[in-house]
């Protein structure tokens, strides 16, 4: 998810007017425990990367 050098990783899916983020998630260790995402939260980040411009989703996974 923090490797810049692969152009976003697979939670970037889009680039247009900013950048919008899909962050799967869970109780704490769920990925090293090889369990599926219980939360979804999507994240439209402005050009600069500083700024949140909107909430879209936050809940359980679509």
């Amino acid at each position: 998810m923090y490797n810049t050098s692969a152009g976003g990783g697979v939670c970037l899916v889009s680039s247009d007017g900013g950048f919008t983020f899909v962050i799967p998630g869970g109780s704490p260790g769920w990925q090293e425990m090889d369990q599926t995402p219980t939360v979804e939260t999507e994240l439209k980040i402005s050009d600069d990367g500083r700024t949140v411009l909107a909430e879209i989703y936050n809940g359980s996974p679509r």
